[in-house]
């Protein structure tokens, strides 16, 4: 039997984990990838490959370093025939209000909310394009009627909605 391949990034631990755990239900092969969530994602691994040999493998990537980024897709790119499926499920949430807030707190929630998710699309578009596969971004059904106290996480959940529409467009009809 041939299995897909699917990348789903913040997979160790939730959500994650449940669509990682869904995915492998369903045949296919899963590249998880965690930031700090080291332990879940071992065992995670370990679950998976007890029900089917060789089939989680897991990847540490923080989404603020953007080198890491590339260096992830490489690694991808050089161990797996294809991928097939692109789950950005990430996500930094924490409150933020428009007093209360850093420097350091608009990286964490852009980057991992929004720009991880477009620089992972942007590299993966080749391997999804020979795949025919899909990319999937994990937004929150509170943003599209405004969060109080969370003011930077809405707009990136936001500007994930709308980088979703965009891609639609961008790369079809091939992902």
């Amino acid at each position: 039997m041939t299995y897909k391949t699917a990348l789903v990034t913040g997979g160790a631990i939730r959500i994650g984990e449940d669509i990682c755990k869904k995915l492998h239900e369903n045949d296919y092969n899963i590249i998880c990838h965690y930031n700090k969530s080291e332990k879940e994602a071992k065992n995670l691994k370990s679950q998976l490959n007890k029900l089917r040999k060789g089939s989680c493998e897991i990847f540490s990537l923080d989404l603020n370093d953007f080198d890491q980024v590339e260096e992830l897709i490489s690694k991808i790119s050089n161990n797996f025939n294809s991928l097939d499926l692109l789950v950005n499920n990430a996500s930094s949430f924490f409150k933020t209000d428009m007093e209360n807030h850093n420097d350091s707190d608009w990286d964490d929630l852009i980057n991992s909310n929004l720009r991880g998710p477009f620089l992972l699309s942007r590299h993966c578009k080749r391997m999804l394009s020979e795949s025919k596969g899909l990319i999937i971004n994990i937004s929150d059904a509170m943003v599209n009627r405004g969060m109080k106290n969370y003011v930077i996480y809405s707009m990136a959940k936001a500007g994930l909605e709308n980088l979703t529409k965009t891609l639609a467009r961008e790369f079809a009809p091939e992902v």
